[in-house]
């Protein structure tokens, strides 16, 4: 879960109005460039 350790993923995840479709969608790219 290293990816949480990103100050702006960690900002989605925290965010509760995010819906965890949105959040998997703004993390993909990111999870994919690891």
């Amino acid at each position: 879960m290293k990816y949480l350790l990103d100050s702006n993923i960690v900002i989605y995840y925290l965010n509760g109005d995010e819906s965890i479709a949105n959040f998997i969608e703004k993390t993909k790219p990111y999870l994919l460039s690891l």
